[in-house]
């Protein structure tokens, strides 16, 4: 099973994973979560006692962050427990034609942004509007403060026409709203990149903040330094395995421009050192991501 996080409250109760699992357990095929965040689900106490029952049956449970684990052993779960880091880690970019703006304001050592249209959520007003127009605040504020170019990076796109699913109709929105000055600062990726592409586009930024996990991961996993907006134990986990601290952590219900503005002032000052830093990590993190293959070819026996 794979997914990062389905197994939470983060999209409303798991059922139809936890039945999934007992369908496979009940023909005799083994269930692995595979580069997994589980719960909490201790808002819910019932719940919780019935879900660790669901995940002791489970024959692995592959936790991509330490918080995972350190949950997992409160509700009584250990033995089938194996502590590696996001597949995502080894994801090898690739190169494709980008626009010659975006490439212009990379060499010039542009920002990436992707503010997911997710976070609003998590904020206190829970609008999407709102979030849309702080989205853009955030964007003024990097020109004026930091007078950095920017590239909205979407990470996440559907096939409807929701900008509160996708990230690409998002920030189309959020930059139709600019003025023309603002626009000549700004460029926005289109959504005809997969993964691996725009995973090229991050690696070539000076700095990245970003709200989705699998954005957020293709740059540390690149060497660029990071911000990452966390509204779950996934966000949190990450970071703290990555850099031991939450320095460069901002929690979606804390965020605001004047919190991103300093944290990425400090983060660009500190950019050689960031960056060094991750360079140093990646191979460790590569390693643990692999741990999760050679476990499971082990447990299979080859």
């Amino acid at each position: 099973m794979l997914g990062g996080d389905n197994y939470s409250f983060d999209y409303g109760y798991p059922e139809r994973y936890f039945a999934l699992n007992q369908l496979a357990l009940n023909l005799k095929v083994p269930v692995i979560l595979w580069g997994a965040s589980v719960g909490p689900f201790s808002k819910d106490p019932s719940y919780e006692t019935w879900a660790a029952e669901q995940l002791r049956k489970v024959s692995r449970i592959y936790a991509r962050e330490a918080f995972t684990v350190d949950y997992l052993k409160t509700i009584g779960i250990e033995e089938n427990v194996v502590r590696v880091v996001d597949p995502a880690f080894l994801m090898e970019p690739c190169e494709a034609d980008f626009p010659e703006d975006i490439l212009t304001f990379c060499a010039e050592g542009a920002v990436g942004l992707n503010i997911s249209p997710l976070i609003a959520r998590f904020r206190p007003d829970n609008s999407l509007d709102s979030w849309e127009k702080l989205t853009r605040k955030i964007i003024q504020q990097i020109i004026d403060h930091l007078n950095l170019p920017i590239i909205l990076i979407p990470h996440v796109t559907t096939y409807s026409s929701n900008p509160a699913n996708d990230d690409y109709l998002f920030l189309k929105k959020v930059w139709e709203g600019l003025t023309e000055q603002e626009k000549q600062r700004v460029a926005l990726l289109g959504d005809n990149y997969d993964a691996a592409q725009t995973k090229w586009l991050i690696s070539k930024l000076k700095g990245f903040v970003g709200a989705r996990t699998h954005a957020t991961i293709a740059s540390l996993s690149s060497a660029v330094p990071t911000i990452v907006i966390a509204y779950s134990i996934k966000g949190r986990g990450i970071v703290q395995d990555v850099f031991n601290d939450g320095e460069w952590l901002i929690e979606a219900s804390d965020f605001s421009p004047e919190v991103l503005i300093n944290k990425l002032s400090c983060l660009m000052q500190k950019s050689v050192e960031v960056r060094t830093y991750l360079n140093a990590k990646a191979e460790t993190l590569r390693a643990r991501a692999l741990l999760a293959a050679q476990d499971v070819r082990n447990f299979l026996g080859n």
